[in-house]
């Protein structure tokens, strides 16, 4: 059996990395609460298609701003993560393979009860999964890591081309035959609405299960494919050590927001003018062209974010009014998951059960208030313990025993 010992303490975190994953949660929240108060899981909205001006606004700021640009973040963190981790235990001496399987199985676990009893749109799992994958990486030069990237890049965008050329022919071929494409959509979309508006938690959890679980699991593969060339852009990140000393490697951070900024901008513009029809693609290339123009173009985005809270937070005044993300970004585990909590009890039957009963900018709101409640309770758990709830159970199973989490 192998013996764990304590772990490294946290005792100099970088702390920007906190201020990143604290932003990212927000913008996840905000991504979220569209799937969690609604049925958008099964039938999608365009910008245009929501009533009233203040929900028409906050759809576009969502899809063009916010949808996509948030889980290639984390991704990149992740891969960051696991960086920091190995590097850590072998400093321990530890038995880095072992001790990096317990955390990714603790992460599953997380992942799959997560994903099982509270909302199937769970990340953690795909990361899990996906994490395994960076152990074959650890010990290769950058420059084999390098074109790794690029080469997974590759994929995710064929990936998704592929993926939705398939579904663009599909929909073209039942609209040839008369067929509503969307028809099986709709009664789903019926049927969820009264399970989440009225059901228990059993009939809920019935109808995930059933319903829902199918699809996620089925485009498991798939999603990983995404996400992969992000964890090794984070590991190339953590080996290059641009976070360790960022006053020296500003340069990599400004080029960064400028080649991000030069790619994304354009591509956002791109991906409006195809949604509103003004460039004219025949109808099968419509879909898969749009979607890997904002594929591309949420990456570019991503990392303009990064880059821009790098560099301002260099800056005292924007570093004071940033600092507060960090506290959320600490306990990044435990806030992900009572985000999804609180969000089923004021949504679902079982609890407030507001699913499809208030609009968008409602939606907003609540999590703005969610998120600033987040903060709050950060801030004050993190005067007297060192670990979220969450992270206090995954570092204990992680290291084979109880952890201190008192300071």
């Amino acid at each position: 059996m192998t013996k764990y010992v304590f772990p490294t303490e946290p005792k100099k975190r970088v702390e920007v990395v906190d201020i990143i994953r604290g932003f990212a949660l927000f913008g996840v929240l905000l991504v979220n609460m569209t799937l969690f108060k609604s049925t958008l899981f099964y039938l999608e909205k365009t910008p245009g298609e929501y009533v009233g001006e203040l929900n028409i606004l906050f759809a576009w700021i969502i899809e063009l701003f916010a949808e996509g640009k948030f889980y290639p973040i984390f991704s990149f963190l992740f891969g960051l993560g696991f960086y920091f981790f190995t590097t850590r235990a072998k400093k321990k001496g530890l038995n880095v393979v072992s001790l990096y399987r317990r955390r990714i199985l603790g992460l599953f676990m997380f992942g799959i009860i997560h994903l099982v009893f509270i909302w199937s749109g769970d990340i953690l799992h795909l990361y899990a999964i996906g994490g395994l994958t960076l152990l074959l990486f650890n010990d290769f030069k950058i420059t084999i890591i390098k074109k790794f990237i690029l080469g997974f890049f590759v994929l995710a965008i064929l990936v998704q081309g592929g993926l939705f050329l398939s579904e663009s022919l599909i929909i073209e071929d039942q609209i040839d035959a008369e067929v509503d494409p969307l028809e099986e959509r709709k009664m789903l979309k019926i049927q969820a609405l009264e399970v989440y508006q009225e059901g228990s938690f059993s009939e809920i959890l019935s109808f995930r299960v059933q319903e829902e679980l199918p699809f996620v699991l089925a485009n498991v593969l798939i999603s990983i494919s995404d996400i992969l060339f992000l964890f090794l852009l984070g590991m190339y990140a953590g080996k290059k050590e641009i976070f360790y000393n960022i006053k020296e490697n500003i340069f990599i951070f400004k080029n960064v927001l400028k080649w991000g900024a030069l790619v994304a901008i354009p591509g956002l513009i791109v991906y409006v003018l195809i949604l509103q029809d003004v460039i004219l693609l025949p109808r099968e290339l419509k879909l898969p062209i749009q979607e890997i123009v904002f594929y591309v173009y949420s990456i570019a985005l991503a990392s303009v974010y990064i880059s821009g809270i790098v560099i301002l937070s260099q800056k005292e005044k924007f570093y004071n009014l940033l600092h507060p993300l960090s506290y959320v970004g600490k306990l990044a585990l435990t806030n992900y998951l009572t985000q999804s909590i609180i969000s089923v009890l004021v949504f679902y039957g079982y609890g407030l059960g507001l699913f499809g009963r208030v609009s968008l900018f409602i939606g907003v709101v609540i999590t703005i208030s969610i998120f600033i409640l987040q903060i709050i309770w950060s801030k004050l758990w993190m005067t007297r313990f060192k670990f979220g709830p969450f992270e206090w159970l995954w570092r204990s199973y992680t290291y084979g025993e109880l952890q201190s989490i008192t300071k």
